[in-house]
């Protein structure tokens, strides 16, 4: 009467293990990383496998006693097969190929097990590999121990090809697992969560105006670039703000992807929209600009817009200059095609304010001097010079007679041939001969004439007998008397 028990027991284990081995044989093939379909192990190694596994509690308990422990009684081994029953039996749905050697070390294959479970428990991240993908997902490597990642756990958002995952370590958390491990889900997207949740949460401490933070490119719009500055946090980076000089479209300076340092400007809305900028972290091109650049240095630029007043001119990296319509060169409009936006030209430093930011700039000599000083050293009233027309005004004709000296010729001492209008006697860039009829230096102003234009007793001819007749007599004689008395009236 005390063997029945016994031999029943026999039966139901070696009934549970025959299932477990059945519903293992029935399992999905894996696919590799060059799509083909993994072999399934030889029959025999799978049954020794599981049976070992099936018989591991028996074992353990047979430790538990002692080496030299008695052999079951019949009462305890009537009781014991019904557990022993449960625990083998598996699901066939919830078995899992897994790429573990069945005839692992015991002790090592548990240690793994209590390690797995302790994190499941605390809700702790594990490291795993990606071995195989069927339709349903991703067969993971936890150091040897099988485990099975559902394909949309993979991301947060849409999985990518199964291929792109294969072979790489990830951070997984434990969904499920029994306490034998022949069933464990881990999740990838999980784990990405929680850490963007950890993430984002330690970024909002140093979310700050004025903080500096490092983040990727997201995306890229017609008025600026995305960064993701990590959990979930993004910031726009204005085009106006990606550096100090004129950016028409984000692509120009960042890429998607990129990895840049950007500058809080300010938080609006409870922290859903932060403003950065790129340009606050870069070197300050206008600084030490007067020692590179000044008054009357040549300059090589790029035009880059034109204006209703001028065009202005990229000289460095972040440095704009305006060339104003006025400053073009003699005879030259804005409309010439030399001029056009991308065309490279070439001129003189006007004028150079760091503190304003401004550059003017010229394609008209500049003088390196003053040329007012001792001007009259070099010109005398009443001298016929060459000059060049300038352009034209309501007044007359300016008309340069050296870098940054012009004078002005009026209409009224201008006569046009054959009954043109005196305002198109002369075009601009043409080279014409004039007398200087007046030379007032403090003014800075200076008249001319034209060298036909010679006034009765003209101011050097008077000077020129007055100086003759103090030579001769001291004094001036009748006619230069009355010179002297048309001059005063």
């Amino acid at each position: 009467m005390s063997e029945e028990p016994t031999d029943i027991a026999v039966e139901q284990t070696s009934s549970a293990a025959d299932t477990t081995v059945e519903a293992a044989t029935k399992t999905e093939p894996t696919t590799t990383a060059n799509g083909a379909a993994a072999p399934t192990e030889n029959a025999s190694e799978t049954t020794a496998g599981l049976a070992e596994a099936a018989a591991t509690p028996a074992e353990e308990a047979a430790e538990g006693n002692g080496a030299d422990s008695e052999p079951a009684t019949t009462e305890s081994a009537a009781t014991e097969p019904p557990a022993a029953a449960e625990s083998a039996a598996v699901e066939p749905a919830a078995v899992e190929p897994v790429a573990v050697a069945a005839d692992a070390p015991m002790s090592k294959r548990q240690k793994l097990l209590s390690i797995l479970l302790e994190n499941f428990r605390q809700k702790n991240s594990v490291e795993g590999t990606v071995i195989g993908w069927n339709q349903g997902g991703f067969h993971i490597s936890l150091e040897g121990i099988g485990a099975f990642c559902p394909r949309s756990q993979i991301e947060i958002r849409n999985p990518r090809k199964p291929a792109i995952y294969m072979d790489h370590d990830f951070s997984f958390r434990i969904l499920e697992m029994d306490d034998a491990g022949r069933r464990i889900v881990v999740s990838r997207c999980e784990h990405l969560t929680h850490e963007r949740a950890e993430a984002k949460q330690e970024l909002r401490k140093k979310l700050q105006p004025e903080a500096i933070l490092e983040g990727r490119v997201d995306s890229l719009s017609d008025f600026g670039a995305f960064v993701d500055l990590g959990g979930g946090i993004r910031g726009l980076v204005h085009v106006s703000e990606l550096g100090h000089g004129r950016v028409e479209r984000a692509d120009e300076v960042v890429q998607v992807g990129q990895v840049v340092k950007v500058k809080v400007l300010k938080i609006e809305k409870d922290g859903k929209r932060i403003s950065l900028s790129m340009r606050a972290l870069a070197p300050d091109p206008w600084e030490g600009i007067e020692e590179r650049l000044s008054r009357g240095s040549e300059f090589t630029g790029k035009v880059v817009r034109h204006t209703d007043f001028g065009i202005f001119v990229e000289i460095e990296g972040g440095v704009e200059g305006l060339l104003h319509s006025s400053q073009l060169a003699i005879g030259a409009s804005m409309s010439d095609g030399a001029l056009a936006a991308g065309s490279q030209i070439q001129g003189w430093i006007r004028e150079v304010d760091r503190d304003r930011g401004r550059l003017s700039l010229t394609m008209r000599e500049v003088p390196t001097g003053d040329p007012w000083e001792g001007i009259k050293s070099r010109y005398e009233e009443g001298s016929v010079v060459e000059g060049q027309v300038e352009q034209s005004s309501r007044f007359g004709f300016f008309v340069a007679l050296e870098p940054g000296l012009t004078g002005l010729l009026p209409f009224s001492a201008v006569t046009a041939p054959g009954g043109r209008r005196r305002e198109d006697a002369y075009r601009a860039g043409q080279k014409i001969s004039v007398r200087i009829m007046d030379i007032d230096a403090k003014k800075r102003r200076l008249s001319l004439g034209l060298e036909s234009a010679r006034a009765e007793g003209s101011k050097a001819d008077l000077r020129a007998y007055k100086s003759q007749q103090r030579s001769e007599d001291g004094g001036l004689n009748a006619m230069a008397a009355a010179f002297e008395k048309m001059r005063r009236q």
